[in-house]
């Protein structure tokens, strides 16, 4: 027979029972009240597992946590309970139930039971929101949370309000009052929503980090006052192995790697390999060594909280656009969408549907034809559209400029930011070359002297190394040349 999971249904042989109980992660069904089942081993079917519609934020997940309301660990918060009308999402299924009905035009299956009002928001469409259903239809400002029908606004009951988290702000204007638009999540809640303790995470420094008048921190952690956190509570290896207290044993018995008591032995990044280097969340491997990441160079909200103290990287996570300096301007390009980019600094750019500097062209590498490469500044090669740096020869770099990145000020990166990121993109190498190549200095060069004002590679040396080692040491390591 084959193993569970790899078979196939068939119809049952005349005359036999082929009725079996179920058996989930859990075991099988014991027959007891869905309520008195954990979400691991809820059966499904019988009954089904519900998840918490309360005023949740957008920034209450965390995935340090192996379980609770927001964990990403084997138990998201769900509860096992008795099934409803919602949870059937086909009409044939939904019509054999009793109490429930199909809705058609918002394709969804509702309770009948009196005193049970039919579910507006799950209507998303003017045409299907229908005052028979004693629903109406709110819209909101404009540019404020329009789809692609160009339709705004929600489906909600007759004489009610949009709740304030299914607001789609972009600005604190599309968060209408008494709703509370928060900043670093740019986001729309109610004027009483609070985060929880545990989405703070390793956050625990800071004008951002975790509130202790109301949490705690144990292991470098933020959590609820309420609970008592032990390693075992934490299924992030990196935060396990930082705690000073856990350690991370890939060897351990159950379902695979857990945090367990007894301090890490955590090597430093400088003495890893290359391999074991990318297996470090808190290491980055560039220009051909494992080097602690810098906050712009880090991806994991657990190790940018690690890093959110003045003296440990003084490191900020946002969460649209990801880790970088507290206190500092994000750079243009880590903004994504058209809606974030922000004006007064940045523009964005619909050829290349990119958030660029203000005064920065779409680099040349992303025009993806012959007809939409730009000659006046790039020339196609047959496959792809490079910057076209004609006959510059790049000066000598003899080392006798400014390395100091402190000396790279406010106004010097205004200016150059449009060429230096514009030639993070269209310099690049592809060699794997650790330092710049020939034919990366003639780009760079090409750039520097296309700025406005014009610079070189002298004048701009403390920039192009605040590029490599601040600003992008990922994409610009190479600009930390002998200038």
């Amino acid at each position: 027979m084959d193993e569970p999971g790899n078979g196939a249904c068939s119809d049952c042989p005349a005359q036999q029972n082929c009725t079996q109980s179920y058996v989930g992660p859990g075991g099988p069904d014991n027959g007891l009240p869905c309520a008195q089942h954990t979400e691991s081993n809820c059966p499904i079917g019988r009954c089904s597992v519900g998840y918490n519609d309360g005023n949740d934020g957008p920034n209450d997940y965390n995935d340090w946590e192996c379980s609770g309301p927001a964990g990403g660990g084997d138990d998201g918060g769900g509860t096992c309970q008795d099934p409803t009308c919602e949870d059937e999402f086909e009409q044939d299924e939904c019509g054999a139930k009793t109490g429930c009905a199909w809705n058609a035009d918002c394709y969804t299956c509702y309770s009948t039971a009196a005193g049970d009002h039919f579910p507006c928001d799950k209507c998303f469409e003017t045409s299907s929101c229908s005052s028979s259903n004693g629903c109406t239809w709110q819209a909101v400002a404009s540019g404020c949370g329009t789809d692609d029908e160009g339709e705004s606004g929600s489906c909600i009951v007759t004489g009610g309000s949009i709740p304030c988290k299914s607001i789609e702000a972009t600005s604190a204007s599309c968060c209408p009052s008494p709703c509370h638009f928060d900043t670093a999540t740019s986001s729309c809640n109610d004027a009483s929503y609070q985060k929880s303790c545990e989405s703070y995470g390793a956050t625990v420094a800071g004008a951002n980090g975790c509130p202790t008048s109301r949490c705690a921190v144990t292991l470098g952690i933020c959590h609820s006052q309420s609970t008592t956190l032990t390693c075992p509570d934490i299924c992030n290896q990196f935060l396990c192995s930082s705690s000073g207290s856990c350690h991370w044993d890939k060897e351990a018995s159950g379902d695979g790697p857990q945090c367990t008591s007894g301090a890490a032995n955590v090597a430093a990044c400088n003495t890893l390999t290359e391999d074991t280097c990318y297996n470090e969340e808190q290491c980055s491997f560039i220009a051909g060594q494992c080097q602690d990441s810098v906050c712009s160079d880090i991806y994991s909200p657990e190790v940018c909280g690690a890093k959110s103290g003045p003296s440990n990287g003084n490191c900020a996570w946002h969460e649209s656009t990801g880790c970088y300096f507290n206190g500092e301007d994000l750079p243009c390009g880590h903004y994504y969408e058209s809606n974030d980019c922000p004006a007064d600094r940045c523009n964005y750019d619909n050829t290349c549907y990119l958030c660029l500097d203000s005064g920065e062209q779409c680099p040349c590498h992303l025009y993806w034809g012959t007809d939409e490469c730009p000659s006046s500044r790039c020339t196609w090669t047959g496959s792809s559209c490079e910057l076209d740096s004609g006959s510059i020869v790049p000066p000598a770099l003899n080392g006798g400029g400014d390395h100091n990145v402190a000396h790279c000020t406010s106004a010097m990166r205004t200016a150059l930011a449009p060429v230096l990121d514009a030639a993070t993109g269209d310099c690049a190498a592809t060699d794997g070359s650790p330092t710049a190549t020939p034919d990366q200095l003639k780009c760079l060069d090409y750039y520097l002297t296309h700025s406005s004002p014009a610079s070189s590679f002298t004048a701009a040396c403390p920039c192009l190394h605040y590029w490599a080692e601040h600003e992008n040491p990922t994409d610009a390591f190479w600009m930390a040349i002998n200038c």
